[in-house]
């Protein structure tokens, strides 16, 4: 029996985020079927959930501790889980899309930048518009 117990709420990111033509009966089959392979990872989310690796889909499992199981409360892209990660603190909201696009896009000319030599000036990534 698995460790790790999935939320119709996990299962409704999963299906908005990567596969909006299942049903949450397939969805739910599909994931529940790889929740034995779940490998944790090292690293923990901002708020200190633990996160779970799941492969086929390749995506992550956020999950909270609930007496002798694992909650997982969303479900992440590997994408996402690197965005949390990174030092400068940004809060992310999970349920907006616009605020991750901009990051990924500030992220990606920084990384354009610093592979031509340049540096940036330092940007407030707290305050985005």
């Amino acid at each position: 029996m698995s460790r790790i117990v999935l939320t119709d709420h996990a299962i409704e990111r999963y299906m908005k985020r990567y596969k909006p033509s299942m049903t949450k009966d397939e969805a739910k089959g599909l994931l529940e079927s790889r929740l034995d392979g779940a490998a944790p990872l090292k690293r923990k989310t901002l708020n200190g959930e633990a996160m779970w690796r799941i492969t086929a889909p390749d995506v992550v499992l956020v999950t909270k501790r609930d007496g002798s199981e694992d909650v997982c409360v969303t479900i992440l892209g590997l994408d996402a889980v690197e965005l949390r990660e990174e030092p400068s603190g940004l809060p992310y909201d999970e349920e907006d899309d616009e605020i991750r696009e901009s990051i990924e896009r500030m992220m990606a000319r920084d990384r354009e930048f610093e592979a031509a030599g340049d540096r940036l000036p330092a940007i407030n990534r707290t305050k985005l518009k």
